[in-house]
């Protein structure tokens, strides 16, 4: 039974039954984000600016604590579809846009756990970008660039006070994580200087968000459709494996955590 632990005399190792994840439903955001970031884990995370209305770009902070959001420090700028990594009381956010569709913005933010300050500029403004790391080691990758509306292969790593150019994407997208035009299903993994071709995912989807770090990493929602929307996948450094799915499909959303417990927040009511 699920929970059971014993002993095994023969080879001299305890036996249990690990809990099936499953998605619960918990309280609602204060503000309404679609197309916000998220970093953090599932006991203390962020959700980062966002829509809050039909062209209208935010710059609402929400901080979770495992049990209920509350409002944050607000973003320096309203912005929509920014990259973000590390935990919550050292954050960084950076890129997207303020409504209506500009070029890509350069600007990068730091979180102390209560305030925004400003960080290095990135050397290409971007939208609809890949992100990963923390405030002190973190990757931008991909998205749509100011200079061009066609998809980006550029990656840039961020020290903790500037950005330099590193491995270009294998194929270049936005959308992402892992996506792109068209839904794809490519998968690429980075060493700290390039991109190789990893294990594809199982099903294609846009729109999809990322929780996590390295071989920890989960993938859910996506564009809601009858193949997509609600699948979610854990990644283990090689392969996939799909888990529970969610209740309902959503796209545009925001997450934090990782395989072992994540949250998925905001989403797409326009």
């Amino acid at each position: 039974a699920e929970g059971q632990v014993w002993y095994n005399s023969t080879s001299g190792t305890f036996k249990t039954v690990l809990s099936v994840g499953v998605w619960a439903s918990i309280p609602a955001l204060n503000n309404v984000h679609s197309d916000a970031a998220g970093t953090g884990t599932n006991t203390a995370g962020l959700i980062i600016g966002g829509y809050s209305a039909p062209g209208t770009t935010s710059n609402n902070t929400e901080e979770w604590n495992g049990s209920t959001f509350s409002v944050g420090g607000a973003l320096p700028f309203s912005r929509v579809q920014m990259g973000a990594g590390g935990p919550q009381t050292a954050a960084v956010a950076f890129a997207g846009f303020t409504a209506p569709p500009p070029p890509g913005a350069t600007a990068t933010v730091e979180y102390d756990g209560s305030s925004w300050t400003a960080g290095g500029s990135m050397s290409a403004g971007r939208t609809n970008l890949g992100s990963s790391g923390i405030q002190t080691a973190a990757l931008a990758f991909g998205g749509a660039e100011a200079s061009s509306p066609n998809p980006s292969n550029r990656t840039e790593e961020y020290d903790g006070s500037s950005w330099t150019a590193g491995g270009n994407l294998g194929t270049a997208r936005y959308q992402l994580m892992g996506t792109g035009p068209g839904a794809q299903s490519i998968v690429e993994n980075y060493d700290g200087s390039s991109w190789t071709a990893g294990t594809a995912l199982p099903t294609a989807g846009g729109n999809q968000t990322r929780n996590g770090l390295s071989n920890t990493i989960m993938v859910a929602a996506g564009t809601p459709g009858p193949n997509d929307g609600t699948k979610c996948y854990t990644f283990d450094g090689s392969s996939w494996a799909q888990v529970a799915s969610l209740a309902s499909p959503r796209s545009s959303v925001a997450g934090a955590g990782s395989s072992a417990g994540s949250i998925i927040a905001g989403s797409s009511p326009f």
